[in-house]
């Protein structure tokens, strides 16, 4: 029996001012399937409207007692020993206090105006390495004022930072995913950094961990496997959840490039329509739990730490 009723995926970006108004690569992208709907590929100029649709749909399925997988393409959270590095409070589980903590200094308005750079700048400082990181990357006309990150790394991997904690380049899940790029990585080919500095500060706000208030499906939401364990969620059909996942759709290459057509060759569009339909047909023949079980090979303190602290990639073996 299927353990979802809905699957949407939101490709995030990091633009600092709106895409274009024709739909192009580069923007932010929703896929999403449920039943009654056609499945459709939205395009977003702004994260603000993009998030906001999201939350939209998301609602929509909650009322309609649906239990829902959202995927999103950026990090969830950093190598372990960065919370402590970078002296956020240490009350709560290490990957909620950077959630917390995103949400609460990041601000990036209906315009795609963000302070990121400054954010990642303030973390750095408190982390107070030898160098300036372990954020890197940025156009140098952005990077003014910010005093300890830097447009090119300037350190070698690991980061020391000052309590010691010798911070990785990778999560263990990077190390494990073709092509994945450090979540420190701020601008430049391929990079996810700031995708993820801003997913995870709108995806905390709407859980309520901003100034706004939380969005009204956030009681039936958790955040795998932070909140969950590395298990599959056992919500009987009829009763609304939404479980909110780190997805990379480059696992999906084939599917994508089959994709590609029907969407005018618009690499994000055939993504999110790969990926929520790849989830479908999984979780349609019992095969979507595997994605939630922990990942072979890593050690008890490794996988505590990916609960904890840095996250696992969806799907990825």
């Amino acid at each position: 029996m299927p353990a979802f009723d809905a699957y949407c995926l939101m490709d995030f970006s990091a633009r600092s001012s709106p895409s274009p108004v024709r739909p192009s690569a580069d923007a932010c992208w929703l896929g999403a399937c449920a039943p009654g709907e056609r499945f459709a590929a939205a395009y977003f100029r702004t994260r603000a409207a993009a998030m906001a649709a999201w939350s939209a749909w998301v609602t929509r399925q909650v009322e309609a007692k649906r239990r829902v997988l959202a995927g999103f393409d950026f990090a969830f959270g950093y190598p372990a020993g960065f919370a402590a590095a970078a002296k956020l409070e240490p009350a709560a589980q290490p990957w909620r206090v950077v959630w917390q903590t995103l949400a609460r200094h990041i601000e990036d308005d209906d315009r795609n105006r963000n302070n990121r750079f400054a954010v990642a700048s303030r973390l750095n400082e408190q982390a107070a390495g030898r160098d300036a990181g372990p954020f890197w990357g940025g156009p140098p006309t952005m990077l003014a004022g910010c005093r300890r990150l830097r447009p090119r790394r300037p350190f070698a991997w690991p980061y020391l930072a000052h309590n010691g904690t010798a911070l990785p380049r990778l999560r263990l899940t990077d190390t494990r995913a073709k092509h994945a790029q450090e979540a420190w990585k701020l601008a430049g080919i391929g990079s996810v950094g700031s995708q993820s500095l801003l997913g995870i500060a709108a995806l905390g706000r709407l859980l309520g961990w901003g100034d706004a208030p939380p969005a009204s499906w956030t009681p039936h939401a958790q955040v795998w496997p932070f909140q969950t364990g590395f298990q599959a969620p056992a919500t009987p059909p009829g009763r609304p959840a939404v479980t909110l996942v780190e997805a990379f759709p480059s696992l999906l290459e084939e599917q994508t490039q089959r994709r590609l057509n029907r969407h005018g060759r618009i690499r994000d569009a055939a993504q999110v329509d790969a990926w929520c339909h790849w989830a479908k047909e999984r979780d349609r023949v019992d095969r979507l739990d595997a994605g939630f079980a922990p990942p072979a090979g890593l050690t008890d303190t490794q996988r505590s730490a990916c609960v904890a602290e840095e996250g696992w990639i969806f799907g990825l073996a």
